[in-house]
């Protein structure tokens, strides 16, 4: 089958977004420390108005009061492993970390949260 340069072009569309589903999305943002772009000033206006018309003010105020402390698992089961008890040494660092989490009793439950990479407290 001889193919058209439509063809070949939406055939490379869907392999675009198959590949961007795989993806983790991740959002960078950009912040000019000045207006006239010189090296080495920094503008606390200029760079606190960026931060709030971004709304990363207010997402830096709900991230610490929700779960302010966010540990890495292996940092986490450290400090804290003798909770778990040593049956859970064959355990992955999740199943350790919700078993030192869950040692706590039932009325701690809703206070911390389990992630991908880290504990939240």
């Amino acid at each position: 089958m001889v193919q058209t340069r439509v063809s070949s072009f939406q055939e490379s569309l869907v392999q675009l977004t198959n590949s961007m589903a795989e993806c983790e999305l991740i959002f960078i943002h950009c912040i000019k420390p000045n207006l006239t772009k010189s090296p080495r000033l920094f503008d606390e206006e200029v760079i606190r108005n960026q931060l709030r018309y971004l709304g990363l003010l207010g997402t830096i105020c709900v991230s610490k009061d929700n779960f302010p402390v966010r540990i890495p698992f292996d940092k986490f089961i450290n400090r804290h492993a003798l909770l778990a008890g040593p049956h859970e040494v064959l355990r992955g660092r999740v199943e350790i970390s919700k078993a030192i989490l869950t040692s706590l009793g039932p009325e701690h439950t809703s206070s911390f949260r389990i992630g991908h990479t880290k504990c939240a407290d």
